[in-house]
């Protein structure tokens, strides 16, 4: 499975910010493989080892916000984590939760929470920490139905995280 989220593009004519790093995103253990996560009790979460992402999650998530911002139009240049070029600002992201929670079978839910941080090019802190986290109601716990509960919350975070961005 592969993370769709995305926006049409902007055209303004002079971006608010220079030029945008996004680091690799971080996630815990359970996210950093490509298997889907199923929590079936308050400490049982299980790996799905038929039902898969293209590659781990953090890095599909890191891919779409990267085009995500940059078809804000908000930023000069939006660069991936390794790029040599110089950037003004770098965003960090932390997966914290990313899981189908099928604890009551007959509602499940797409689980999403993030944190993120924008600091300037010395490392120094630029905004608050941004958090984020949603529950989408599924109708069934299928996979399809759970990364399309995953798509429209990451796509519900990304509109925030932008709309903050543009309200500063």
């Amino acid at each position: 499975f592969q993370f769709g989220a995305s926006r049409p593009a902007m055209t303004a004519a002079n971006p608010r910010y220079g030029s945008l790093r996004v680091a690799d995103f971080r996630a815990p253990q359970a996210n950093r493989s490509a298997n889907l996560i199923y929590r079936e009790t308050d400490q049982r979460f299980v790996a799905d080892p038929y039902r898969v992402f293209l590659a781990p999650p953090a890095t599909l998530m890191a891919e779409r916000t990267r085009a995500w911002l940059a078809a804000s139009s908000l930023f000069r240049a939006v660069l991936p984590a390794g790029s040599l070029m110089r950037a003004e600002t770098e965003l960090e992201v932390e997966i914290t939760e990313l899981y189908a929670d099928v604890r009551e079978p007959k509602h499940p839910a797409a689980v999403l929470a993030l944190r993120a941080w924008f600091s300037d090019d010395n490392g120094a802190s630029l905004r608050s920490e941004w958090r984020f986290a949603q529950r989408i109601a599924l109708k069934q716990a299928d996979a399809a139905s759970v990364v399309a509960g995953f798509d429209q919350a990451l796509e519900a975070a990304l509109t925030d995280m932008e709309a903050k961005l543009a309200g500063q």
